[in-house]
């Protein structure tokens, strides 16, 4: 049985788990860390958090498939574990060569996407490598700032001991006063020679600061040029994206860019359900939340109709909020034949700084709405 199988991490996954920012998601960071090579899958579920046990053979899958994990009884390399299908039993027949359509545009659009953001990893490593060597550069300058000053304080000691020795042969004799004449002659040499050595030392400084700032000025033009056309390139996919019109209309996403839609169509599962069918259930587990794009779906408790969602409405974010209890509380059924946008808590993991912030942003004014809305109805039962 699978919860009596043992796995143990490969030397490429000890490289993986090692590196500060690898290719893993965090729900696969955590089981690499639970995986000893000594306990059973049924040890380890009892120490994974929630969103690991929900998702563990696919998160099994994805560790083998990279040979970053391996059945600790086995050498030979590792097999991949199915995957159950948890809602739909495969995409229906009537809508399959859309969905196809549209996985192959996601893959060639993820490919582009991975080609831009290595580009622009390359820009970002030029400025890096600029960068030191204007600190380099700014080094060797107070080196020789430092020189300079010691230089100056050795000159001007050896005006001292010049001018005590004038000093003390203007008081000697006139004899000596050729002696005199030479030492005088010595010290305005020496000054004509500092001078001279600090207008090179000028002249050098700001040569430095030049080069360096137009470099920097150059490499940074260069990379906002590159994110210039990720975007260009972003604005001008998404418009051609065949639901584009209809997710940007949605409430859910007025405040994304078209880069953040561009991004999340990439990977979101457009669903198609039919009146009567539930899409989720009061007491499962599950972490995915959704949007509603057309239709209307009553949310149920105890068989109870709690309330209606429309067009622009989420649901199922509690559990994702609350990824240490993914339980359901509600149900939720198709009143009509609907679609839906089905989000990934896994996918989000990996998504941009900004997407991820426009989603919470969204749920949080869902949870307001919801908030207000409950006690609307709570002051009126008090009336």
């Amino acid at each position: 049985m699978l919860e009596n199988r043992v796995f143990a991490l490969t030397d490429l996954g000890h490289a993986e788990l090692d590196k500060l920012d690898g290719n893993i998601s965090g729900n696969e960071k955590r089981l690499m860390q639970l995986l000893d090579g000594n306990s059973s899958l049924d040890e380890v579920k009892k120490l994974a958090p929630a969103a690991v046990r929900y998702d563990l053979e696919r998160l099994l899958n994805c560790l083998l498939d990279k040979r970053f994990i391996i059945e600790s009884q086995q050498i030979s390399s590792p097999h991949v574990l199915p995957i159950t299908d948890l809602k739909n039993g495969g995409v229906p027949p009537a809508i399959k060569p859309l969905y196809m359509e549209m996985r192959l545009l996601a893959e060639i659009e993820g490919k582009r996407r991975l080609a831009a953001e290595r580009e622009l990893e390359q820009v970002t490593l030029q400025l890096a490598e600029t960068r030191n060597r204007l600190q380099a550069l700014t080094d060797k300058y107070q080196h020789l700032t430092s020189r300079i000053q010691l230089y100056k304080c050795s000159i001007e000691k050896k005006f001292a001991e010049q001018n005590a020795q004038i000093a003390a042969i203007s008081g000697v004799s006139q004899d000596d006063r050729a002696e005199r004449v030479k030492l005088e002659s010595e010290l305005g040499r020496l000054r004509v020679e500092l001078e001279i050595k600090q207008d090179m030392m000028d002249k050098i400084t700001t040569e430095m600061d030049e080069t360096v700032h137009q470099k920097l000025v150059v490499a940074q033009s260069i990379e906002n040029q590159k994110r210039k056309q990720i975007k260009i390139e972003a604005e001008n996919r998404v418009r051609t994206h065949p639901q584009y019109a209809r997710i940007r209309g949605l409430d859910f996403f007025k405040k994304f860019r078209n880069s953040d839609l561009d991004a999340l169509l990439s990977w979101a599962e457009w669903l198609n359900v039919k009146a009567g069918e539930t899409v989720i259930s009061e007491g499962e587990l599950g972490l995915p939340f959704y949007v509603v794009v057309s239709g209307r779906l009553a949310v149920v408790k105890k068989r109870r109709t709690l309330s209606v969602l429309k067009a622009g409405n989420s649901f199922g974010e509690i559990a994702y909020l609350d990824d240490e209890n993914p339980q359901r509380d509600v149900s939720v059924v198709a009143q009509t034949d609907c679609e839906l946008l089905k989000l990934e808590p896994s996918h989000l993991e990996n998504a941009e700084l900004m997407l991820r912030m426009h989603i919470a942003e969204a749920l949080v004014r869902v949870q307001a709405q919801r908030l207000r809305r409950t006690v609307d109805t709570v002051v009126r039962m008090l009336d």
